[in-house]
């Protein structure tokens, strides 16, 4: 495939009636196209492998929110109804619904080691940070939160505005740029898994490339429909992922999810 065909190809998979409002970087394809072709498969065939990948990618993390509402929301709602509608986003995807029964237990324990003035990265964040006007948080925090979804990070982005929350939502392929910015924690939540399907050692690059001081590591205790426990094959990824570069500090389980507590070696 030369640059044309290339660039063409990214076109057309943006344009897709699946993603073209999503707003998900070019680099991201960039990025699917690039290892797929490596694999010397024919023009037809990469596409396709392409597609695949972005849909698991992607698919898994679509909610039901209507954006341009809910942004109109926020910018006139007071206090109270901003907290609502925090609530009404969380319970819009179910890796963020499962967490409002238990969210105010699972993040003390995250910013219970949490010096003053720290700084935490939140890693594919999803709908996360829509939890941190319901929350106490330590004092002079900062909060940097990555994700490839465009109308996702002006949601967050305008809900951090109104609530003077010293945040910001940054639209990047956390695998494609790693953020290099010294930390005090870094959390990636339900997304391990998911980043070896798109690139089978991916969750080991990231941790090794990230500076921060510790990373939490969520993963799920059971499939969706609770009828598989996840919790061996998901402690053998992280077992894998940190061997030789961090140190496994505890585990916290929570009633949808595990907690990893690591620490890197040159941490």
């Amino acid at each position: 495939m030369d640059k044309q065909a290339h660039a063409a190809a990214i076109d057309k998979i943006l344009r897709g009636k699946k993603y073209r409002g999503l707003d998900i970087p070019r680099d991201t394809i960039r990025d699917l196209l690039e290892q797929e072709l490596a694999k010397n498969q024919k023009e037809n065939q990469v596409v396709k492998a392409v597609k695949a990948k972005l849909h698991n990618i992607v698919a898994p993390y679509l909610d039901t929110l209507d954006y341009p509402a809910f942004l109109e929301k926020i910018n006139k709602a007071d206090a109270e109804t901003t907290r609502d509608l925090c609530r009404q986003i969380l319970s819009a995807h179910d890796s963020t619904r499962e967490r409002l029964a238990y969210y105010p237990e699972f993040f003390d324990y995250l910013f219970s080691g949490l010096k003053a003035n720290g700084t935490v990265l939140d890693l594919a964040c999803g709908l996360n940070p829509a939890y941190l006007p319901l929350v106490d948080l330590p004092k002079g925090l900062t909060y940097r939160a990555y994700d490839i979804h465009g109308p996702r990070i002006a949601l967050l982005n305008a809900l951090f505005t109104k609530t003077g929350i010293n945040a910001h939502s940054i639209k990047q392929d956390i695998l494609v740029a790693i953020p290099l910015e010294e930390v005090s924690s870094a959390f990636l939540f339900k997304e391990a898994h998911r980043i070896e399907k798109r690139e089978k050692g991916g969750s080991r690059r990231l941790i090794a490339g990230l500076r921060a001081t510790e990373i939490f590591i969520s993963l799920p205790t059971h499939s969706l429909n609770g009828r598989f426990d996840l919790r061996e094959r998901m402690g053998r990824l992280v077992d894998s992922a940190i061997a030789g570069i961090a140190d496994l500090l505890e585990t916290q389980e929570f009633p949808s999810e595990m907690v990893y507590r690591i620490r890197k070696h040159d941490g």
